[in-house]
C-alpha cells in the first residue's frame, strides 16, 4: 500500500506516516488504532516482530483517555498492552463526588496510591478503607471494588493491576 493510500485510509498525513516509517517520530495510540484498521491487522501485529522492543514511552498526550461525565471520573492508560505485560497502571481522577468501578478481569494483586484529595476504596464485603493523600494499599484478588471520591476537591489516584497468568 502506498503512503498516499494509507493517508486517505487514516486521515494522517503522508507527511507523519513518513515519519512513522522511518522511525522519527511514535505514533500515539490511536494513530496505532487507525493503521492496524487501515492495514487489517491489530495492533500487537506492529510489535510481534521487533523482539529488541522492551519499552514503549507514552507521553502524557499520547495517553488513552476516558471521561465518564456519569460518574464524574477520568480515567487514563498509562501503560498499553502491546508489550505484553501483566501490569496495567491507570491513573484515576475523580471529581467531587466521583467514583470509579473495577470491570471483571483476572487479576491476581493490585496496589493504589492516592496523589490528591480523599478517597474511599470499597472492597466487596471487606469494607472501606477511608484513604487520604500519601497512603497506599495492596489488594489480593482485586475482582471488585470501588473508588469514590470523599471530599470537596478533586482526587487523583494511581491504581496499578497486576493480572493474573493465565
Amino acid at each position: 500500500m502506498t503512503l498516499e493510500k494509507l493517508a486517505q485510509s487514516t486521515a494522517l498525513t503522508i507527511s507523519f506516516l513518513s515519519q512513522v516509517e522511518r522511525d522519527a517520530v511514535s505514533p500515539s495510540v490511536e494513530s496505532l488504532q487507525k493503521l492496524a484498521t487501515a492495514l487489517r491487522t491489530k495492533v500487537g501485529a506492529f510489535f510481534e516482530e521487533d523482539e529488541r522492543k522492551a519499552v514503549t514511552l507514552i507521553r502524557k498526550a499520547q495517553r488513552l483517555r476516558r471521561i465518564d461525565e456519569k460518574t464524574r471520573s477520568t480515567i487514563e492508560t498509562l501503560a498499553s498492552g502491546i508489550l505484553d505485560i501483566r501490569m496495567e497502571p491507570r491513573l484515576f481522577t475523580l471529581d467531587v463526588g466521583g467514583k470509579v468501578r473495577s470491570s471483571v478481569r483476572i487479576a491476581s494483586e493490585a496496589f493504589g496510591l492516592v496523589l490528591e484529595g480523599k478517597v474511599e476504596v470499597v472492597r466487596g464485603k471487606e469494607g472501606r478503607l477511608s484513604m487520604e493523600k500519601g497512603d497506599s494499599v495492596s489488594v489480593r484478588n482485586p475482582q471488585t471494588w470501588k473508588i469514590v471520591n470523599t471530599a470537596s476537591e478533586k482526587a487523583e489516584v494511581l491504581w496499578i493491576t497486576f493480572m493474573a497468568e493465565v
